[in-house]
């Protein structure tokens, strides 16, 4: 298995997180001075936002509805634990899987030159023992999937 490391650098980004938690718990800031689009969007949060009072409409007429006004204190709504979710569950569906790959005496063949090439001609010859053969030729076809596991464990591509 390779491993692999990625690193990306944003200039600004480590005195933009500071400054926001700073923010948030209300400690200054610690950068000395922060770019203008930032110090500006501090400004924008820090001050309260200028919202007109909303303007009565005048209209003239007599059937003239008008909107009750709104109660002074909202009504009490008993608080109840929120429910548990619970992901829906299907029996019937299963995970899709690929089936597994029909080995031929070619494939092995091909896979154990190599290993034989390395040295490691007893090792093959006791997996076939080991798997209840005599020969490449005799291992039974329902096996070959325990051969190629070891042949990938001795080094094998297949």
């Amino acid at each position: 298995m390779n491993e692999i490391k990625l690193t990306i650098e944003i200039p600004g980004l480590l005195e933009a997180i500071n400054n926001m938690t700073a923010a948030i718990v209300g400690a200054p800031t610690l950068a000395p001075n922060p770019p203008p689009e930032m110090a500006a969007l501090a400004q924008a949060i820090a001050e309260p936002a200028n919202i007109p009072a909303p303007i009565n409409p005048i209209v003239s007429g007599a059937n003239v509805a008008t909107a009750p006004a709104a109660p002074s204190t909202p009504p009490q709504i008993p608080a109840a634990p929120p429910a548990p979710v619970t992901p829906p569950t299907n029996p019937a569906m299963t995970i899709p899987t690929a089936a597994p790959k029909e080995y031929t005496i070619e494939d092995f063949q091909l896979a154990c030159a190599p290993l034989m090439d390395a040295g490691k001609r007893q090792d093959i010859v006791n997996l076939i023992a080991s798997l209840g053969a005599s020969s490449l030729m005799d291992l039974p076809k329902e096996r070959y999937n325990d051969f190629a596991a070891g042949l990938r464990a001795l080094g094998g591509k297949l």
